[in-house]
Parts: structure tokens; C-alpha cells; sequence
């Protein structure tokens, strides 16, 4: 393990345990609404808090995160989600997640995602492997290769352009799965497929997606035909399709404009 990984890793684990505070708090369901609609509760603060100051002092990387964007970094920077599923925080699923990624020319190199309700956490570094940490158990992913396809669905942010998809390629079995756990699951192989048709930023993807394609996975980009690229002006993804090991995504059938271009490109 890298020294930039263990630094993540810690970090996120202490992050872990700011967050878990809030949760447990009784008042810790309160909460703002900033510009974009989006609810933003103490939790968010802490944790973004605890993050950028440890990362910066730990690499001296920059850091960007969803709750302190600044410029543009030129160079490697951090990109942190604080609570990936704010609002599963607050209806207490325990599905949601702490997100950390290291960018290096425009590509996720490493990430980390943390669901401190659940005990669960996934971590990959480039050319090194995906693994699983469930309960102090460290597990090398994927577990087996996919046989099936199985949607992982949105509990808040689900669309109608997915059912679509799901009717398109016959996918009958569903699991609904909060924030970044989808990533966790696909590259464990609990569900095997992925279709963002809704808009998602930067930091809710990046360490999802070095963690997919570590555990021999793959995701792309409906606007390009490729993997996403990092450290786009305004941070906001294109819509994607995630797979897990042992299916292949050129299978899929795309939801289409009325022109026959994919929904999610020009």
C-alpha cells in the first residue's frame, strides 16, 4: 500500500467517525439547502473539514471537494465527496458513503469508499488490485465474475430513462443501493450493471470508478464512448454506464434520442 493510499485510508476512516457523530446525534438530522437544492448538514461541514485539512497537510496535494471547490488545480489533486447521500444520511439508511480519490492526469489513481453505518469500506490503487474491508476482514475483489444482470437502482435519484434501459436489455432483477455503494457492490459483484441517465459531479464517481475498473470492471462515458475524465470545468459528469467483471457493457442496448444518438451524448 502506497503512502498516498494510507494517508486516504486514514483520513477517510477519522472522517468516519466525525460523520458517525452527527448520525447518532439527536439533532443531528438537521440540515440547509444550498443553491443547487441540495441539503447540507453538519456532518458535510465536519467532514469536508477534517478532509482538506488532512490530505493538503499529509501531500501537500490540493484538495477539491464538494463542499470547498476553489480553482481548478493544474497538477494531481484530491477530489472528495464528504457524505456521498446526504439525503440517505438523513432518512438513516446507512447507505451512504465517504468518497476519496487521488486525480493524476485527468484519470482517478487511486479511491476510497467508506460507508461508516454499515463497517464498510473499498479501496483500489492503480495497477495494485480492489479490495473490500468488511468488519476488519480485507477481501480482494472481484469475489466472482458477474453471470447475470442486475440494475443497481437509486432510492432518491432514480429516472425513468433507467427503467427504459432495464425493459431494453431485459433486466428483470433490481437492488436498490444508496450513493457510492454502488461501485462497492458492482466490483464485488452483488450487482452487475449501472446506468447514471441523471446528472452526478466528480467527486461522486472518482473512486468508484479506479475501484471498478482494479476489480477488472469497466464505465464509460455515454458522451464520449470512453472512461470519464477528471477536472472538467464545473466538475459535472456526463451521463455513464458502470459494469461489473464478467459482462461486457458493448451488450448493452442504449437509451436513444429520437435520432438515434445515445441519451447522454451530442
Amino acid at each position: 500500500m502506497s503512502p498516498l493510499l494510507k494517508l486516504a485510508l486514514d483520513a477517510v476512516m477519522q472522517a468516519g467517525k466525525i460523520v458517525m457523530g452527527e448520525y447518532e446525534s439527536p439533532d443531528g438530522g438537521q440540515y440547509l439547502i444550498k443553491e443547487d437544492g441540495s441539503p447540507l448538514t453538519r456532518a458535510d461541514s465536519a467532514s469536508s473539514d477534517y478532509l482538506v485539512q488532512t490530505l493538503e497537510k499529509g501531500s501537500s496535494i490540493p484538495v477539491v471537494s464538494e463542499e470547498r471547490l476553489g480553482t481548478l488545480p493544474s497538477g494531481d489533486f484530491w477530489l472528495v465527496d464528504p457524505v456521498d447521500g446526504t439525503k440517505e444520511f438523513l432518512a438513516r439508511t446507512g447507505e451512504f458513503t465517504i468518497n476519496v480519490a487521488l486525480i493524476r492526469e485527468g484519470k482517478p489513481y487511486l479511491g476510497v469508499i467508506f460507508a461508516p453505518a454499515l463497517a464498510e469500506c473499498y479501496f483500489a490503487e492503480a495497477g495494485q488490485g480492489a479490495y473490500q474491508v468488511l468488519h476488519g476482514q480485507q477481501i480482494a475483489l472481484p469475489v466472482v465474475p458477474a453471470k447475470d444482470w442486475i440494475l443497481a437502482r437509486s432510492r432518491f435519484h432514480d429516472e425513468p430513462r433507467v427503467e427504459q434501459f432495464a425493459r431494453q436489455n431485459n433486466i428483470e432483477k433490481n437492488v436498490i443501493v444508496g450513493a457510492a455503494l454502488k461501485f462497492g457492490r458492482l466490483a464485488a459483484g452483488q450487482v452487475t450493471v449501472y446506468a447514471r441517465y441523471q446528472n452526478s459531479m466528480e467527486w461522486d464517481t472518482a473512486a468508484g470508478q479506479i475501484l471498478l475498473q482494479e476489480a477488472k470492471g469497466s464505465m464509460i462515458d455515454l458522451h464520449t464512448g470512453y472512461p470519464p475524465v477528471y477536472g472538467k470545468p464545473g466538475f459535472r459528469n456526463h451521463f455513464f454506464l458502470a459494469c461489473g467483471f464478467g459482462l461486457q457493457l458493448g451488450k448493452l442496448k442504449l437509451v436513444l434520442h429520437s435520432n438515434g444518438i445515445p441519451v447522454g451524448k451530442d
